[in-house]
């Protein structure tokens, strides 16, 4: 299912998303202490999110986690429709590496804890998630690439490359942590503080890089594209077992044996695609083994580099494997060619504008 973003009441629902990230101190209209906060009902939603996915997502559910009502919660948040709206803000909370430290809360004020975790407690930072979604082609700062240097990023964080991998590490596995979050359409942006901040982090990692905005653009573009695709894939391979109740190795195991039987020249008729997947490019005889490009039936899936094996794989709900260490490194490996082109990118504009001055490089 997907589920597109500012669907509610534009004004109640950017008021709810701003409602702490505007200068000064925070008003409480007069009266008794409200039973109820809108980020404690937030935070439940998305532990109800986290438990399942948005289409188990009712205001009755939130309710029944807090202890209260579906009509209690109306007070705070109009409807379901703004709800998502906060969930999916609200999950971009910890603050993202990257070149840029503004932040949407007020000044003075702590990063906000990791949604389900008490005041105080420390922030899993390498499950963090951003947004800057769609907005890097609307917004007025999705193009604002710097002209100070080539190195951009945060000072003495090692440059723009290191801060671009610590930013699309960290919303790679905000995705992950948070599943339903791929549920929410890209078409769209939320519009929140927090959102607003992961793109601001990786425009402040390419600051300073001297790519015009329109580059800048193509960039924040496939680097979401990226980490989107990498996280939902992941995702989608680590609910298949608990959903289907088959695990991975019993899935291939079945389905290789079958296809080697119907379609015993398989390698043959996809020689690269063998060949890819680790079997020998000759033509197997009859009696080979399963055709190991049964492994990755779509080109170079980024979740996985191969099937587990049945000692590997935990089976229906079971944690993590190897095949998710592999679908991490596949993911680094992604982004290190992602990386390396633009700093071709970088280098030839450099080259250009040295040839244009006459100046040398230093």
């Amino acid at each position: 299912m997907v589920v597109y973003a500012g669907q509610g009441d534009p004004r109640r629902t950017l008021a709810l998303l701003w409602r702490d990230a505007t200068p000064g101190e925070p008003r409480r209209a007069p009266g008794p202490k409200p039973a109820l906060t809108v980020d404690e009902i937030v935070d439940a939603a998305i532990a109800v999110a986290d438990a399942g996915t948005l289409d188990g997502l009712s205001m009755r559910a939130v309710g029944e986690r807090l202890g209260r009502t579906a009509m209690s919660l109306y007070t705070y948040v109009p409807t379901k429709r703004e709800l998502i709206d906060l969930m999916y803000d609200r999950a971009h909370a910890a603050p993202p590496p990257g070149g840029s430290t503004t932040s949407g809360t007020r000044t003075g004020e702590k990063a906000s804890p990791e949604p389900g975790e008490p005041a105080g407690a420390k922030g899993d930072q390498e499950t963090g998630e951003p947004a800057g979604r769609h907005a890097a082609h609307r917004s007025p700062a999705g193009g604002q690439a710097g002209t100070a240097g080539r190195e951009g990023g945060a000072p003495g964080d090692g440059g723009w490359r290191v801060a671009v991998e610590a930013w699309a590490a960290w919303l790679r596995a905000r995705y992950v942590r948070h599943p339903w979050l791929l549920q929410v359409s890209h078409a769209r942006p939320v519009l929140g503080p927090h959102e607003q901040q992961v793109l601001e982090s990786v425009l402040g990692a390419l600051h300073g890089t001297g790519l015009p905005p329109a580059t800048v653009r193509a960039v924040v573009a496939a680097l979401f594209a990226l980490v989107r695709g990498a996280a939902r894939s992941t995702a989608e391979s680590a609910a298949a077992a608990g959903t289907t109740g088959t695990s991975d190795a019993e899935w291939w195991t079945l389905r290789a044996g079958v296809l080697q039987e119907l379609v015993p020249d398989f390698a043959r008729r996809y020689p690269h695609s063998a060949a890819l997947a680790g079997a020998a490019p000759a033509p197997p005889p009859a009696a080979a083994p399963p055709p190991a490009a049964l492994e990755s039936p779509a080109p170079c899936p980024p979740a996985r580099t191969r099937r587990p094996t049945s000692d590997e794989d935990p089976g229906p709900g079971g944690g993590s494997n190897a095949w998710e260490q592999q679908a991490e490194a596949a993911f680094t490996e992604g982004l290190a060619i992602l990386l390396d082109g633009l700093q071709s990118r970088i280098d030839r504009a450099s080259r250009t504008s040295e040839a244009r001055t006459g100046t040398e490089p230093p």
